[in-house]
């Protein structure tokens, strides 16, 4: 279902594109005093050894693995397989394998595909809620940003808009962060389409400062 671009409240977003090309964006130091040397600690340890050749070839291997198997399970899922609680425990299984190691891209693309079904089918909906936390949100925001055409902007809008507060607060953080001034029209739209979700974050933004949302607040 295609969505009804809105336009943002205007003295929000005027307040919004205002604040980011001004905002300071550095980091407090933070220092303290050396604590005194323990003559009775043991010995430094020693230097950790890196991960040999073959460790990262067994860690990309597993990478790939859950990535495939996680693709196909999807696949399986949204073409309504045999065996819809075997691929459900595949898909949340490898999943979270790849959120271990911090490969979030195959679980994004996963979520993608997931989401836009649940409009047919709820099972879906909840499996692609039960997969987006925070980092994946991020990951959908991030690609948001970067879109380069409307339709692809538009459609993972959507998505985010079907996941909810929690996407709706990573839009919102991801538009704190912007630099550039593409990514910020892209998620400022973002925010506008979102509907009440987005008004809400933005609103909260103007409020509290850049780097704030419903989730920091």
């Amino acid at each position: 279902m295609p969505i009804e671009e809105e336009k943002p409240n205007q003295d929000v977003a005027r307040s919004l594109d205002d604040m980011f090309p001004t905002a300071e964006r550095a980091r407090d130091a933070v220092s303290a005093e050396p604590a005194p040397p323990d003559e009775s600690a043991a010995a430094e340890p020693p230097e950790p050894t890196p991960p040999s050749p073959s460790s990262r070839e067994d860690r990309a291997a597993r990478v790939r693995a859950a990535s495939d198997s996680l693709h196909q399970a999807v696949e399986g899922f949204l073409a309504d397989g045999d065996d819809v609680v075997e691929l459900t425990r595949r898909i949340r299984e490898d999943a979270a394998v790849l959120k271990v190691v911090a490969t979030l891209d195959p679980v994004v693309d996963a979520v993608e595909r997931l989401a836009p079904a649940g409009e047919d089918d709820p099972a879906a909906l909840a499996l692609a809620r039960q997969l987006a936390g925070p980092d994946v949100c991020a990951g959908l925001a991030m690609r948001i940003a970067s879109a380069r055409d409307d339709a692809r902007r538009v459609a993972l809008t959507q998505t985010c808009r079907q996941l909810g507060d929690e996407a709706a607060g990573a839009v919102a953080r991801a538009l704190a962060e912007a630099d550039d001034h593409g990514e910020r029209r892209n998620l400022l739209s973002a925010l506008a389409a979102l509907g009440e979700q987005g008004m809400r974050q933005a609103e909260l933004m103007v409020r509290t400062g850049p780097g704030r949302s419903s989730a920091t607040a």
